[in-house]
């Protein structure tokens, strides 16, 4: 099994990104490097799947549908947790939407490799977009503004 090093494309520069569901590495984590733990989970759904030989679409597709759901729940879930620990009134109300809707994503996503194209419509459903890729990139960019808001 292949490591990542500190140069590597899938390496988070501030190690508390890897383990968010510490409550104490969210603590921790350098909102300056957001930017870069967003950009390592992107290159992880773009990437999932390789180094596997030819693989087809649709099971790269299930690949990256795989890597997002878990990385809704080890990364976005808890640093959307985290911020609504600290919000309050309407904020709050809206950081208990975006969890509700985030884990309703995350159920779709994992349902993708048992009926692909159910998982796809429940997906469109829940965010308007086409395609697993299309909402892959959408948790890059919820993690990035998750992160920016603690």
């Amino acid at each position: 099994m292949p490591t990542a090093t500190s140069r590597s494309l899938e390496a988070y520069k501030d190690l508390a990104y890897t383990h968010l569901n510490d409550p104490a590495n969210i603590e921790r984590i350098n909102k300056g490097w957001a930017g870069q733990a967003a950009d390592v989970l992107q290159y992880k759904l773009t990437h999932a799947g390789a180094g596997q030989g030819e693989l087809s679409t649709l099971i790269k597709k299930i690949d990256g549908a795989n890597q997002a759901a878990k990385d809704i729940d080890k990364r976005l879930l808890p640093l959307l947790k985290a911020g609504r620990a600290k919000a309050t009134g309407k904020k709050a109300v809206e950081l208990d939407q975006d969890i509700e809707r985030w884990r309703s994503i995350q159920k779709a996503l994992d349902g993708v490799e048992r009926d692909p194209v159910a998982a796809g419509r429940q997906l469109r459903v829940l965010t308007g977009l086409d395609g697993i890729g299309e909402v892959t990139n959408l948790v890059e960019k919820a993690f990035l503004g998750a992160a920016k808001m603690l």
